[in-house]
Protein backbone atom coordinates (compact mmCIF):
# COMPACT_ATOMS: atom_id res chain seq x y z
CA UNK A 1 0.00 0.00 0.00
CA UNK A 2 1.46 3.54 -0.97
CA UNK A 3 1.53 6.06 1.76
CA UNK A 4 -1.66 8.30 2.55
CA UNK A 5 -1.04 11.78 1.28
CA UNK A 6 -1.49 14.37 4.31
CA UNK A 7 -4.45 16.18 4.12
CA UNK A 8 -4.40 19.30 5.76
CA UNK A 9 -7.62 20.73 7.24
CA UNK A 10 -8.50 23.66 8.46
CA UNK A 11 -11.28 24.78 10.68
CA UNK A 12 -13.09 28.21 10.53
CA UNK A 13 -14.72 28.18 7.22
CA UNK A 14 -14.29 24.48 6.45
CA UNK A 15 -15.40 22.57 9.35
CA UNK A 16 -16.61 25.10 10.97
CA UNK A 17 -19.55 26.79 8.90
CA UNK A 18 -19.12 30.58 8.97
CA UNK A 19 -22.02 32.67 8.94
CA UNK A 20 -24.44 30.33 7.82
CA UNK A 21 -28.61 31.31 7.36
CA UNK A 22 -31.72 29.96 9.27
CA UNK A 23 -32.42 28.04 5.67
CA UNK A 24 -28.99 26.14 5.66
CA UNK A 25 -29.14 25.53 9.36
CA UNK A 26 -32.31 23.87 9.22
CA UNK A 27 -31.68 22.12 5.06
CA UNK A 28 -27.96 20.49 5.86
CA UNK A 29 -28.94 19.60 9.58
CA UNK A 30 -26.14 22.42 11.10
CA UNK A 31 -25.31 21.60 14.90
CA UNK A 32 -24.26 24.74 16.96
CA UNK A 33 -21.52 23.55 19.00
CA UNK A 34 -19.68 25.91 21.58
CA UNK A 35 -15.68 25.46 21.92
CA UNK A 36 -13.02 27.22 23.83
CA UNK A 37 -9.89 27.80 22.17
CA UNK A 38 -6.38 27.60 23.96
CA UNK A 39 -6.99 31.27 24.66
CA UNK A 40 -9.95 30.96 26.97
CA UNK A 41 -12.61 32.39 24.63
CA UNK A 42 -15.77 30.52 23.64
CA UNK A 43 -17.04 30.60 20.32
CA UNK A 44 -19.98 29.36 18.46
CA UNK A 45 -19.54 27.11 15.63
CA UNK A 46 -21.92 25.35 13.05
CA UNK A 47 -21.01 22.00 12.16
CA UNK A 48 -22.13 19.30 9.94
CA UNK A 49 -22.47 16.31 11.77
CA UNK A 50 -21.16 14.35 8.80
CA UNK A 51 -18.37 16.54 8.27
CA UNK A 52 -15.86 14.18 10.73
CA UNK A 53 -17.47 10.80 9.27
CA UNK A 54 -16.99 12.07 5.39
CA UNK A 55 -13.90 12.91 6.38
CA UNK A 56 -12.68 9.54 7.81
CA UNK A 57 -14.26 8.20 4.63
CA UNK A 58 -11.17 9.45 2.96
CA UNK A 59 -8.63 7.91 5.24
CA UNK A 60 -7.61 5.42 3.27
CA UNK A 61 -5.96 7.46 0.69
CA UNK A 62 -5.36 10.43 2.99
CA UNK A 63 -3.85 11.24 6.87
CA UNK A 64 -5.96 14.01 8.12
CA UNK A 65 -3.67 16.43 9.79
CA UNK A 66 -5.18 19.89 11.45
CA UNK A 67 -3.76 23.09 9.87
CA UNK A 68 -5.61 25.58 12.01
CA UNK A 69 -5.22 28.84 14.21
CA UNK A 70 -7.27 26.03 16.72
CA UNK A 71 -3.92 25.05 18.11
CA UNK A 72 -5.86 23.02 20.14
CA UNK A 73 -8.15 20.99 17.62
CA UNK A 74 -7.72 17.75 18.94
CA UNK A 75 -8.74 18.62 22.08
CA UNK A 76 -11.91 21.28 21.30
CA UNK A 77 -12.86 20.44 17.78
CA UNK A 78 -11.88 16.44 17.21
CA UNK A 79 -14.49 15.33 19.86
CA UNK A 80 -17.30 17.69 18.09
CA UNK A 81 -16.89 16.11 14.95
CA UNK A 82 -16.09 12.31 15.98
CA UNK A 83 -12.70 12.43 14.35
CA UNK A 84 -9.33 10.98 16.37
CA UNK A 85 -8.19 13.38 19.36
CA UNK A 86 -4.25 12.64 17.61
CA UNK A 87 -4.13 14.07 14.23
CA UNK A 88 -1.08 15.50 13.93
CA UNK A 89 -1.18 19.59 13.53
CA UNK A 90 0.61 22.29 11.36
CA UNK A 91 2.07 24.58 13.94
CA UNK A 92 0.57 28.06 13.25
CA UNK A 93 -0.16 31.44 15.22
CA UNK A 94 -2.86 31.83 17.00
CA UNK A 95 -3.60 34.93 15.57
CA UNK A 96 -2.69 36.45 12.40
CA UNK A 97 -2.31 39.98 14.59
CA UNK A 98 1.32 41.17 14.52
CA UNK A 99 2.49 38.21 11.79
CA UNK A 100 4.79 39.45 8.43
CA UNK A 101 1.70 38.72 5.80
CA UNK A 102 2.66 38.71 1.95
CA UNK A 103 0.82 39.23 -0.77
CA UNK A 104 0.68 36.68 -3.05
CA UNK A 105 -0.02 33.15 -1.05
CA UNK A 106 -2.64 32.57 1.46
CA UNK A 107 -0.86 33.29 5.27
CA UNK A 108 -0.38 29.74 6.45
CA UNK A 109 1.56 28.31 3.10
CA UNK A 110 5.07 29.46 4.88
CA UNK A 111 3.99 27.29 8.12
CA UNK A 112 2.95 24.55 5.75
CA UNK A 113 6.26 24.51 3.85
CA UNK A 114 8.16 24.10 6.70
CA UNK A 115 5.69 21.79 8.08
CA UNK A 116 6.30 20.01 5.31
CA UNK A 117 9.98 19.84 5.24
CA UNK A 118 10.52 19.18 8.84
CA UNK A 119 8.38 15.85 7.97
CA UNK A 120 9.61 14.60 5.20
CA UNK A 121 6.39 15.60 3.01
CA UNK A 122 6.29 16.03 -0.55
CA UNK A 123 2.85 15.85 -1.61
CA UNK A 124 -0.02 17.00 0.12
CA UNK A 125 -3.41 18.58 -0.32
CA UNK A 126 -4.83 21.19 2.10
CA UNK A 127 -9.08 22.55 2.59
CA UNK A 128 -9.21 26.11 3.67
CA UNK A 129 -11.67 28.74 2.97
CA UNK A 130 -8.33 31.18 2.37
CA UNK A 131 -6.53 28.47 -0.05
CA UNK A 132 -6.57 28.87 -3.63
CA UNK A 133 -5.26 27.69 -7.06
CA UNK A 134 -2.02 30.04 -6.58
CA UNK A 135 -1.39 28.36 -3.13
CA UNK A 136 -0.93 24.81 -4.93
CA UNK A 137 1.74 26.53 -7.46
CA UNK A 138 3.84 28.62 -4.85
CA UNK A 139 3.59 25.41 -2.31
CA UNK A 140 5.32 23.84 -5.73
CA UNK A 141 7.99 26.49 -6.62
CA UNK A 142 11.29 26.81 -5.86
CA UNK A 143 12.38 30.23 -4.74
CA UNK A 144 16.01 31.77 -5.28
CA UNK A 145 17.56 32.88 -1.53
CA UNK A 146 16.54 35.58 -0.09
CA UNK A 147 12.81 35.21 -1.37
CA UNK A 148 10.96 34.50 2.04
CA UNK A 149 9.80 30.95 0.92
CA UNK A 150 13.38 30.26 -0.09
CA UNK A 151 14.09 28.62 3.28
CA UNK A 152 12.07 25.26 2.62
CA UNK A 153 11.99 23.29 -0.27
CA UNK A 154 8.94 23.21 -2.41
CA UNK A 155 6.68 20.23 -2.28
CA UNK A 156 6.79 17.93 -5.69
CA UNK A 157 2.52 18.00 -5.70
CA UNK A 158 0.02 20.47 -3.97
CA UNK A 159 -3.17 20.50 -4.07
CA UNK A 160 -4.72 23.99 -2.01
CA UNK A 161 -8.65 23.51 -2.19
CA UNK A 162 -10.52 26.22 -2.08
CA UNK A 163 -13.53 25.67 0.54
CA UNK A 164 -16.45 28.21 0.46
CA UNK A 165 -16.35 29.57 4.33
CA UNK A 166 -20.51 29.88 3.98
CA UNK A 167 -21.01 26.51 2.82
CA UNK A 168 -17.82 24.70 4.51
CA UNK A 169 -17.06 20.98 3.21
CA UNK A 170 -19.39 19.57 0.69
CA UNK A 171 -20.36 15.87 -0.47
CA UNK A 172 -18.53 17.05 -3.74
CA UNK A 173 -15.82 18.30 -1.89
CA UNK A 174 -14.69 14.93 -0.77
CA UNK A 175 -15.68 13.32 -4.10
CA UNK A 176 -13.17 16.08 -5.99
CA UNK A 177 -9.91 15.36 -3.18
CA UNK A 178 -10.55 11.41 -3.80
CA UNK A 179 -10.27 12.56 -7.30
CA UNK A 180 -7.04 13.91 -6.80
CA UNK A 181 -5.38 11.60 -4.58
CA UNK A 182 -6.33 8.89 -6.88
CA UNK A 183 -5.35 10.33 -10.15
CA UNK A 184 -2.08 11.02 -8.89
Amino acid sequence: MTARIPLLVDVDGVVNVLGPGSGQIRKRGLVRHNATAETGVTYRLFVDPRVGRRLLGLADVFELVWCTTWSNANEAISPLVGLPTDLRQVPTPGSWHGVEIHTGWAPKVPYIRRWAAEHGVTRLAWVDDDASERDSTVLTTAYPAGHPLACNPPLQDALAFHVPPRTGLLPEHFDALRVWAQGR
